[in-house]
C-alpha cells in the first residue's frame, strides 16, 4: 500500500483585462499573500495554465463564457 501526501492550497488568480499575467492570492500568506503569476497564456506546465488551457487558448469551438464587471463597448 502506498501512502500519498495530498497538499491542498486555496488560491484565487486575478487577471486584469488585456494582460497575460496576473496575481495569485495564496490563503494564509499574510502580507505576502499576493504573488505574481507567470504568463497565463503560455504553456508553462503549471497548474494555473493546465486548468485553464481550453479557456485561454484560441479555439473556434470554445463554449466558455467569461464574466467581468465591464461590459464590452459601453462608454465609461
Amino acid at each position: 500500500m502506498t501512502n500519498l501526501l495530498l497538499i491542498l492550497y486555496r488560491v484565487i488568480v486575478y487577471k486584469a483585462p488585456a494582460r497575460n499575467v496576473g496575481k495569485a492570492l495564496i490563503a494564509g500568506g499574510g502580507a505576502a499573500a499576493w504573488q505574481n503569476t507567470p504568463d497565463l497564456t503560455a504553456d508553462a506546465a503549471h497548474a494555473v495554465v493546465k486548468s485553464l488551457e481550453h479557456v485561454i487558448q484560441e479555439n473556434p469551438g470554445n463554449k466558455f463564457i467569461a464574466y467581468n464587471n465591464i461590459p464590452p463597448d459601453v462608454p465609461k
